[in-house]
């Protein structure tokens, strides 16, 4: 399956707020194996929600879109979308019950405004919101599934785990698998140049090499298939065996961290360790 990710907000088309969640978003379906084919920020606009709908449903399977589901009048997805899939908005009494109580958990007044927050469509699958009042909907059209939910961070996040879930239950989803070494203190160029003959036998295998460098860090992550999970844990443990002492761990692992484990181990602190070698920590 494909994905297409849609973030709505003209503070993030301003640089006034910085689109972490289509960061989430794409860990989280890369986990499942969905692939995210394109990640879109636009307007908080009819036409240029109803534009890139039309766009993305022609290509992807999936389609998630974040913000615009607050109570102003300047939050118009919801709208948008009830128009969209020709549905219509009606009082959902329990999810009105749970925005109140919420008021009520932090001793705030309900205002008449809130009580939009429960009006939802019709016909689509409602997402509970845990941490806030702006709930997740799931529409479905010609085999295809369209998620919304609030473009606040820790909302989304609660809200795309139970998406996850959903999408693992309900379809067929993919089989991607990654994986991804992480190396200090040697420079992409010259990894890549002594890797050529490794990274030709691995692409020749349908497997793709991804070099993402960073201040310090080289990343070098594969992609293939569940079913080459071995092959790639293999090529991966190879690059380890050449420049062990370049390597600090695999996939979300912190230098911090790794530093940090490492004192522990050896009874050390950053204000009494002697030496500590970029080798020593790899070992």
């Amino acid at each position: 399956m494909q994905a297409h990710i849609i973030t709505i907000g003209d503070e993030i088309l301003v640089g006034q707020t910085v689109d972490t969640n289509s960061t989430f978003i794409a860990k989280q379906l890369n986990s499942i194996g969905v692939s995210v084919s394109e990640i879109q920020s636009i307007k908080d606009d009819e036409t240029h929600i109803v534009k890139s709908l039309d766009l993305a449903l022609e290509k992807n399977d999936i389609v998630l879109i974040t913000g615009g589901l607050g109570p102003t009048n300047d939050d118009i997805t919801k709208s948008v979308l009830v128009k969209y899939f020709k549905d219509e908005l009606v009082l959902y009494p329990d999810v009105l019950e749970k925005i109140k109580t919420f008021f009520i958990k932090f001793n705030k007044p309900f205002l008449k405004v809130n009580e939009y927050q429960a009006m939802l469509p019709k016909n689509a699958t409602i997402i509970v919101n845990d941490l806030g009042t702006a709930s997740g909907m799931w529409f479905e059209k010609d085999s295809k599934i369209i998620i919304s939910m609030p473009g606040v961070p820790y909302e989304m996040k609660g809200l795309m785990l139970k998406a996850v879930e959903k999408l693992k239950s309900d379809c067929e989803i993919g089989d991607l698998y990654h994986n991804t070494i992480l190396l200090q203190g040697i420079g992409e160029s010259y990894l890549a140049n002594d890797l050529k003959k490794w990274e030709t036998e691995i692409r020749e295998n349908g497997i793709t090499v991804s070099y993402l460098p960073s201040v310090g860090l080289v990343k070098v992550r594969l992609t293939g298939r569940i079913s080459q999970k071995h092959y790639i844990d293999s090529k991966l443990k190879k690059i380890e065996e050449l420049y062990g002492k370049h390597v600090f761990g695999y996939n979300d692992d912190k230098l911090e961290e790794v530093i940090g484990e490492f004192l522990l181990k050896e009874g050390q602190s950053l204000g009494t360790v002697e030496s500590c070698t970029a080798g020593a920590l790899a070992s």
